[in-house]
């Protein structure tokens, strides 16, 4: 019997009648010299010397890695987290919307004198609000020659206070009088 089979014979035999120790590893011990017999223990003793497996011919080669097993099924839903936190407020917006309007006679004289225009009408907000938007058209005149007025500045003012408006007269001949129509938007606006 060669001493390869009598070592995986001892080997087998020593394996069922010595059960490993859960959590414990065993060792294969032979002794350091001459003769003597392989033994599974806890741990060498001096005079034993712990046997390679691979070198003696007992431990075959890694094998091919085997086929990847089925997918496990998911998991139970988690609980539902706690609430956040409060976000913090928001910047304040506008508020007290309102539509102020205005008719007003203008005289504009021709546009022979130094300028033709006539003077920046202002349509104001109620105290409080400012002005976000707003518009000017022309009606009609007293002498019924609209197609000389024109309007060349409608405007927000320069502080936010209201509307800005004012027409010029293309007639070199004739001053006239034009019904100016003004809407200014205004709300109370958040610094």
């Amino acid at each position: 019997m060669s001493i390869r089979r009598l070592l995986s014979s001892a080997l087998l035999a020593l394996a069922v009648v010595v059960p490993a120790s859960p959590g414990h590893a065993e060792q294969l011990c032979l002794p350091k010299k001459g003769k003597g017999n392989l033994q599974v223990l806890p741990a060498c003793k001096k005079k034993q010397v712990e046997a390679d497996p691979v070198a003696l011919g007992l431990v075959g080669p890694q094998g091919p890695t085997g086929p990847t097993g089925p997918t496990g099924a998911g998991g139970a839903t988690g609980p539902m987290g706690a609430p956040g936190a409060p976000g913090t407020d928001g910047a304040p917006g506008m508020s007290g919307y309102e539509i102020v309007t205005s008719t007003q006679n203008v005289f504009v004289d021709n546009s022979g004198s130094p300028s033709g225009l006539s003077e920046v009408i202002t349509l104001a907000c109620p105290t409080g609000k400012q002005v976000v938007g707003g518009g000017a058209s022309l009606a009609a005149t007293d002498k019924g020659f609209l197609r000389d007025l024109s309007i060349v500045l409608s405007q927000p003012a320069s502080d936010g206070s209201g509307w800005q408006a004012q027409l010029f007269n293309k007639s070199t001949a004739f001053g006239f009088t034009g019904a100016l129509e003004m809407r200014a938007i205004c709300a109370i606006v958040a610094p």
